[in-house]
């Protein structure tokens, strides 16, 4: 799924927007939350390197700046580490078979 993220926003613009598409949508539906969160966060850290860095902090700066994006990457860190939730429509599986919740 990563590569076809990168091939997509290195060859056209117009459709990087929706090849993560999915992974965005999986924390909010709960299907395997945590390994969305983990693979949206390189994406952002990307984003905030290459885009949103020189335009300073806040994201009202003209550019936009990387206040934004960063509060993604600590609110989807909290998200990996603290898990699916009750109400998740599919747990994270670990390799032993069991359900973290």
């Amino acid at each position: 799924m990563l590569n076809i993220i990168m091939i997509a926003t290195m060859t056209d613009n117009r459709t990087a927007p929706y090849a993560a598409l999915p992974l965005r949508l999986a924390p909010l539906l709960g299907l395997w939350a945590r390994i969305a969160a983990i693979a949206l966060i390189p994406i952002l850290l990307g984003a905030i390197a290459t885009v949103h860095a020189h335009a300073g902090f806040f994201f009202t700066d003209p550019g936009g700046g990387w206040e934004f994006p960063g509060l993604w990457v600590v609110a989807l860190l909290a998200l990996a580490l603290t898990g699916d939730g009750a109400l998740a429509i599919r747990p994270t599986p670990t390799p032993g078979g069991a359900v973290i919740s």
